[in-house]
């Protein structure tokens, strides 16, 4: 029963909570899609949070997940800011172009600018998931205003990324072959 009350007191702040803010942002050159919740006025608690998107599969399976996160950071008064990198999503930019990890870091220093300056200089965290987590600790590493991190299951080491994407791989082709 508890569990049920703070559920819903949780539901109300986050209907109490401005509507998520649709923005671009980053340069003109190749602007950056992004949705910025902003905490109800006089909720602010004097923090704001960047969320890093996982990729592929991944980014699709949690897209949600990470909105609720947004929303129900914003009703606790962080200002929130969720985005798309470069070439990916909503962002400009094509998939295949090279140097990709160079333009997510990129994205990630432009989305922290961007938290900064709708924050009014807030301390921001960095929040990612799988290949966003990794990216977010390069990130944190090349930003000394970074606040805080919050990492889910990072990649470490580029070895065990291909070691999961090929295995993932192989089970897709054995999947074919079944269906097919």
């Amino acid at each position: 029963m508890a569990w049920r009350q703070s559920t819903s007191s949780v539901a109300a702040d986050v209907t109490a909570t401005p509507a998520a803010q649709a923005i671009w942002f980053g340069s003109e050159r190749a602007p950056l899609f992004g949705w910025y919740h902003r905490p109800a006025p006089g909720r602010s608690i004097g923090q704001a949070a960047v969320l890093c998107n996982p990729f592929g599969y991944e980014a699709l399976t949690t897209h949600r997940s990470y909105r609720v996160l947004a929303e129900q950071l914003a009703a606790q008064g962080i200002a929130t800011l969720r985005f798309d990198y470069e070439g990916t999503g909503d962002s400009s930019g094509e998939d295949p172009a090279p140097g990709r990890v160079a333009s997510w870091q990129a994205s990630i220093a432009a989305a922290l600018a961007e938290s900064r300056r709708r924050s009014r200089g807030l301390p921001v965290t960095l929040v990612g998931l799988r290949l966003g987590a990794s990216l977010a600790m390069l990130a944190a590493a090349g930003d000394q205003h970074v606040a805080a991190l919050v990492l889910w299951t990072p990649f470490i080491a580029g070895k065990h990324l291909v070691r999961e994407l090929r295995a993932v791989r192989m089970m897709g082709e054995g999947e074919s072959e079944r269906t097919g």
